[in-house]
């Protein structure tokens, strides 16, 4: 009785495991998403530096301050993902933890 009561807590914990790993690969999905949107807007950013005149300098200036926007967005981004990431694997750490213990 008492080990099918472990077994179960410990199908509940992998389950939450399996959880876990999915919203982290879901997260990433968006990463991902948004790291191409980033990518195709640098692109755009860079054709426009490429049509650019010399004495267009006040243009220059907007698309490099555009340029920096979007690198200042992508840093913000990662790290905003990073510290969701390293929650996630605390969490797991935790659940493993219990496993470990429920099973002494």
């Amino acid at each position: 009785m008492a080990e099918e009561k472990i077994l179960v807590a410990l199908e509940q914990i992998e389950h939450r495991i399996d959880e876990g790993f999915q919203s982290v690969n879901r997260q990433f999905e968006k990463i991902n998403q948004r790291i191409d949107q980033l990518d195709e807007a640098l692109k755009e950013v860079r054709q426009r530096l490429g049509w650019l005149e010399k004495g267009q300098a006040d243009d220059v200036v907007a698309l490099l301050k555009e340029i920096r926007q979007a690198i200042e967005e992508q840093q913000d981004f990662g790290s905003a993902m990073n510290r969701r990431l390293l929650d996630v694997e605390a969490r797991i750490e935790r659940l493993q933890r219990k496993v470990a213990n429920a099973g002494n």
